[in-house]
């Protein structure tokens, strides 16, 4: 994974800059401790969020949130308040050049501020100077999250049919589900700008 340029870093943490709106966004390093790197998980689990975010995974477990958060495949971001109270939590995973997916989730703290968590999140990674854009593929059938991801600025560029495998949680035995169309969206620095100044 790419290194980041911090301008800071304390318990684990590289603080990476104070944001516009009162939000910061801090990278979870490798030598951070576990409970650090779970808390998002377990707040998640908390607030009813989990099942949401795991589409994908019958009974959504904190193994689950290593393996997609660990320091060798993701950058793990947090979002905090000035006085550090987590309101979102953000992950960057599949780098490819100079992109890398986006995986968001806002908690039930920061949801009447969700669009200027996000936006500032969206900055900050534009800010690190290691992206010229960053992508998402959300599952057709989440409307809030594709309204929400338009509302930062993330434009759709099509469709994925069969891409985001939905499961069944009231049959544990045949889990399965079913295979939706993956949104594929895009927002560059360009598009950035375009929002803030709409």
């Amino acid at each position: 994974l790419r290194r980041l340029r911090p301008v800071g870093a304390h318990e684990g943490l590289v603080v990476t800059g104070l944001m516009t709106g009162s939000y910061r966004c801090r990278v979870v390093t490798r030598d951070a401790p576990q409970a650090l790197r779970a808390e998002p998980f377990w707040r998640m689990q908390d607030e009813g969020l989990a099942t949401t975010v795991f589409y994908d995974v019958a009974a959504p477990a904190i193994v689950h949130w290593h393996a997609v958060t660990g320091p060798d495949v993701a950058w793990l971001v947090r979002i905090e308040t000035e006085a550090g109270d987590l309101v979102a939590v953000a992950w960057l995973t599949g780098f490819t050049g100079r992109c890398a997916l986006t995986h968001f989730c806002v908690f039930r703290a920061g949801q009447p501020d969700a669009v200027r968590i996000g936006l500032a999140f969206v900055r900050w990674a534009f800010d690190t100077g290691h992206f010229d854009s960053l992508a998402g593929i959300t599952p057709a059938t989440y409307r809030h999250a594709l309204r929400y991801i338009t509302a930062l600025g993330f434009t759709v560029q099509g469709r994925l049919p069969g891409a985001c495998r939905l499961v069944n949680r009231a049959n544990a035995a045949h889990p399965g589900g079913r295979c939706v169309p993956g949104i594929i969206s895009v927002i560059t620095p360009h598009d950035l700008t375009q929002e803030e100044t709409a």
